[in-house]
């Protein structure tokens, strides 16, 4: 993971992602889409909610792989992924899905989380123009 920029969804998903294990706070509330950051920034219990969560997960995260991107528009996007954790992970969280689902907007000529991650459900690839990266 790096800083990758904002050019293109899958860019802007390794930034946050990066961002939220590695980067600084302000980091990873710039990869936010409009709505999802309002009053967050200085708001001290969320940016010691991140240092907690990140001081969990980093050291299990292992990695991400973007199985598919579907588009819904030419500035939203949804982005089918695969977090790779240590099995640790399961003392953490349960029920952690193996895909999931990461709307993502375009703002301007940057790509921003555009939404909440949920789960990945069988239905999604049911609609929309679908890039598929793995079989």
């Amino acid at each position: 993971m790096a800083y990758a920029g904002y050019a293109t969804p899958e860019a802007a998903l390794e930034t946050m992602t990066w961002a939220m294990m590695k980067g600084t706070y302000e980091q990873a509330t710039e990869s936010l889409g409009p709505g999802m950051s309002s009053g967050e920034s200085n708001d001290p219990k969320t940016r010691e909610q991140l240092e907690t969560s990140r001081n969990k997960l980093e050291p299990l995260f292992k990695g991400m792989q973007i199985a598919a991107i579907k588009t819904l528009t030419d500035d939203r996007v949804e982005i089918k992924v695969k977090l790779d954790f240590d099995p640790a992970i399961s003392q953490l969280t349960s029920n952690l899905p193996e895909f999931m689902i990461q709307p993502m907007v375009k703002v301007g000529d940057q790509w921003k989380l555009g939404g909440s991650t949920r789960g990945y459900q069988e239905a999604w690839e049911n609609n929309g123009l679908i890039q598929s990266f793995v079989p």
